[in-house]
């Protein structure tokens, strides 16, 4: 539900600039904090990064705010027309974030299903979707819980949207089941990972020599394998 309150605090803009202005911030605060890291290759390319990546949720902010998704201004809500705005909601996201991984861009970074890979057994619809049908899942009960929190006074029957959500996250957890289940797994080969830990200056200026760094994964390499056999090590693209 962690997308509720930014949902929430786009519906309650007045206009759709300012819940666009509201979702940029939300998303210059989301991607700076696991952006930052970037800083140690280019501070520059970090925050235009960062600023460029925000555009997307306010994107999807604005067209949320726009079509009132979440806000209702009726006494009265149908049952209908809340399975749709949250289907709707959970479409849109799903559409500013396929854009943003893909287009202009080239870094296919963070999207919203990627939190779940904790519960791979809700996971698995990855197969028929890839993350996109999981960060589809994951919006629904936010979506749901934005509508039920900003009309929470309304006279509106919340018992079949709530029974649609929770049927559709227990299809995605038995397919998980499913599939974790009769899926055959056979022994892979043994695979080396070796990574160094060198500091770098800030704008990615190294403070080890190439000849140093050379060093160090062939030793390790040699005295690794010594202690366990491999068939495949792997080393950083820079190595």
């Amino acid at each position: 539900f962690a997308l509720a309150p930014w949902l929430i605090a786009v519906a309650e803009a007045r206009t759709i600039r300012s819940a666009m202005l509201r979702g940029y911030f939300a998303g210059v605060l989301y991607f700076g904090v696991n952006l930052w890291w970037l800083w140690t290759a280019t501070i520059p390319g970090t925050v235009v990064l960062i600023l460029y990546f925000a555009l997307y949720w306010s994107i999807a902010a604005g067209i949320v705010r726009g079509l009132q998704l979440i806000e209702f201004g009726d006494a009265e809500i149908k049952t209908a027309s809340i399975g749709y705005r949250v289907f709707a909601t959970a479409a849109v996201w799903v559409a500013a974030e396929w854009l943003r991984c893909y287009v202009a861009s080239g870094f296919s970074w963070m999207p919203l299903g990627s939190t779940q890979t904790p519960v791979p057994i809700m996971c698995q619809v990855a197969d028929l979707g890839g993350p996109w049908l999981v960060s589809f899942w994951v919006i629904l009960p936010n979506a749901l819980a934005a509508i039920a929190w900003q009309n929470r006074g309304s006279a509106v029957r919340w018992r079949m949207p709530t029974v649609i959500i929770v049927s559709a996250l227990a299809i995605v957890a038995g397919y998980g089941a499913w599939r974790l289940q009769t899926t055959a797994t056979v022994p892979g080969p043994q695979v080396m990972v070796i990574q160094s830990n060198f500091r770098h200056l800030p704008g990615g200026a190294p403070t080890v020599s190439r000849e140093d760094a050379a060093m160090f994964f062939l030793l390790q390499m040699e005295q690794r394998l010594a202690e366990q056999p491999a068939d495949l090590v792997v080393m950083p693209e820079a190595a």
